[in-house]
């Protein structure tokens, strides 16, 4: 396909995939067609052929049980399955498959890894059954190797997006739904659902995009902290226990192990994922990985499919190590500059000084965020997850900007108050934009679990994300400080496809501008169209010329006294119409809240340096 007739809607890659034709990888339809000459051959030969081949095994299974009521029982194994279109149908449905036509495409290498992939992950699930549902181990099982299909067929017909797509994001570090939909036009996740409708698959495959029966990322860190501990302590969490209880939970628990430990076993996401097979089966954790390395052979011995590297020869692989970007290689400067200790002693800004922008009579109103308390990190605190602040922040005056001091608010101990789970803050409202329930989510995280974030890359991109998905503004800029606190540039970024100039923007900070101000102590600053020509002159060219917005939010964020990072927002061509007051509470929420993760996040790096993977996680 051209570049002018890729699809770009989950609709049109649905459509197109769906006709496709997999290839069969191996050789087996030429044994399964030796096999069919002998026509006493008993089906459970036949079965034991045909199964060497998940592709092969996906149409028998396939035709065998058309779309029907769930009052009608479909085919569990595969020589039932043969008896049920017979001997003629499936030598015609061999001799169909597309790798026996001279034209037919070879299978591609992320086609032959999602193979590969599905394979293990419905080995994993028949273990998992064997011990929790024994009665439904064959469903489980092909359900668990059907639920990749749709894998298969991007692999196969999309190999240079979904290639393009994992170097963006693990190399590249872009946010996952920022690439999806500047390759794949749209995001992955409907193609997949909507891949998943149109073909003939399993009824519990079905089920596994029921989002009630999804755990969400609360439930899975929840379960993999539970290592050693009965699993009857969840009883209490009756949404969980349901999921727990019903077969869709082994699917999504093999695959998503599966999809893991194909790409690094010894990944902490690996590991997380065999911490929580290990919570639910009740078993240890070593028990849990040697359980993972025996179906990782067992798959091999059974699947040797060729041009592959199958599960087990995976295991002798070398943990994965990313590349150093110079957005790498900032972001560790970054964490070195968080670490250091702060040797002068800056002044405490009082919450209602005022900073002259010019000789002028108009001036910058300083006031800290509303909520929002100046206290020091003591140790003690230090150990406990913050409590979210309350925004509830006055009107802004036009005519003003406001730059506000910030730094985390301490709770006190949990003996004077109750933990809650989600912050307590006012919840963006629903509207034709954003998503509040990714906000509330997201700033949960930042606030009472920092250490879901692997390092500082994952959060800034979260926080980006957070923005532009949760409060749905189109657009939104995170500019690094350099150690010299010269020069802002922009490393994590969202929404500027239509201008490219904003990903690498700088701004140089030798040079009077609002920015000085913003670095100068922990401040945040609203734009507006109608704001003063004095603050618009104080606007950088750059930005300027870069962005076009004439209305934006920014605001820097502080750690350990020191400036870390300049927020930017704008919403310049979005849907919904412009930036609004609670857009900029929102805002300086998240803003804040990601100051108060990185603090959370320096204070745990240091305490736990010689920690190995297993504590971090």
């Amino acid at each position: 396909m051209t570049p002018a007739s890729l699809p770009a809607t989950p609709n049109q890659w649905s459509e197109f995939l769906a006709t496709q034709e997999l290839p069969a990888p191996s050789a087996t339809g030429e044994n399964i067609l030796k096999l069919l000459q002998d026509e006493n051959l008993p089906y459970t030969q036949l079965a034991q052929e045909i199964n060497q081949d998940p592709v092969i095994s996906f149409k028998v299974m396939s035709a065998a049980n058309p779309v029907r009521s769930e009052e009608v029982p479909g085919s569990k194994t595969l020589d039932h399955a043969i008896s049920m279109i017979g001997l003629d149908n499936l030598k015609a449905l061999t001799l169909s498959l597309s790798t026996n036509l001279p034209s037919a495409p070879p299978p591609t290498a992320e086609y032959m890894n999602a193979l590969c992939t599905s394979l293990l992950a419905s080995s994993l699930a028949r273990t998992i059954a064997l011990q929790r549902k024994p009665s439904q181990a064959d469903d489980i099982y092909w359900a668990a190797l059907f639920h990749g299909v749709p894998h298969w067929y991007l692999g196969q017909f999309a190999s240079p997006q979904i290639a393009q797509l994992r170097n963006a994001v693990i190399q590249e570090f872009t946010p996952p739904m920022q690439a999806q939909k500047a390759i794949l036009g749209c995001a992955l996740l409907d193609v997949k659902k909507l891949l998943t409708q149109r073909l003939n698959v399993p009824q519990l495959v079905r089920e596994c995009w029921n989002t009630s029966l999804q755990p969400t990322r609360r439930e899975w860190v929840t379960l993999s902290k539970m290592v050693n501990q009965p699993l009857g302590q969840i009883q209490d969490n009756h949404l969980l226990s349901i999921k727990l209880n019903h077969p869709v939970f082994s699917i999504l628990l093999a695959n998503q192990l599966a999809r893991y430990a194909m790409q690094d076993w010894y990944s902490r996401g690996t590991l997380r994922m065999q911490k929580i097979l290990a919570t639910y089966l009740g078993i240890g954790l070593s028990q849990a990985i040697q359980l993972c390395h025996e179906c990782a052979a067992d798959v091999s011995r059974s699947h040797p499919l060729p041009d592959t590297l199958l599960p087990a020869t995976r295991l002798f692989l070398p943990p994965f190590q990313r590349q150093k970007t110079s957005r790498t290689r900032a972001a560790e400067t970054l964490q070195l500059e968080i670490a250091k200790p702060d040797s002068k002693q800056n002044k405490t800004a009082t919450l209602t000084s005022e900073v002259n922008l010019s000789k002028s009579t108009e001036q910058i109103a300083l006031s800290p965020p509303a909520g929002i308390s100046v206290k020091p990190v003591t140790e003690a605190a230090s150990s406990r997850a913050p409590q979210a602040p309350i925004i509830d922040a006055p009107p802004v005056p036009v005519s003003t900007v406001t730059v506000q001091e910030k730094k985390p608010e301490i709770p006190p101990p949990p003996s004077a108050v109750p933990r809650k789970e989600t912050p307590a803050f006012v919840m963006p409202v629903a509207g034709d934009r954003g998503n509040p329930a990714i906000f509330q989510e997201l700033t949960s995280i930042m606030l009472h679990h920092a250490e879901e974030f692997a390092d500082i890359h994952e959060l800034m991109n979260a926080a980006t994300q957070g923005i532009s998905y949760g409060l749905g503004i189109s657009r939104t800029l995170v500019m690094l400080v350099n150690t010299r606190q010269t020069r802002l540039k922009t490393y994590y970024h969202v929404g500027t496809r239509k201008r490219p100039e904003l990903e690498s923007l700088e701004i140089d900070l030798t040079r009077p501008s609002l920015f000085n101000k913003l670095i100068e102590k922990a401040a945040s600053i609203w734009v507006k169209p109608d704001s003063s020509e004095r603050i618009w002159s104080m606007v950088p060219a750059t930005l300027k010329m870069a962005g076009g917005a004439r209305e934006f939010f920014l605001m820097s964020i502080y750690v350990n006294k020191k400036p870390i990072a300049v927020f930017y927002a704008d919403h310049e061509g979005g849907k919904g119409g412009g930036l609004s007051e609670e857009d900029y509470k929102q805002f300086k929420y998240l803003c804040a809240t990601t100051a108060q993760c990185l603090t959370t996040m320096a204070v745990n790096k240091e305490k736990q340096r010689d920690d190995d993977l297993i504590d971090d996680l």
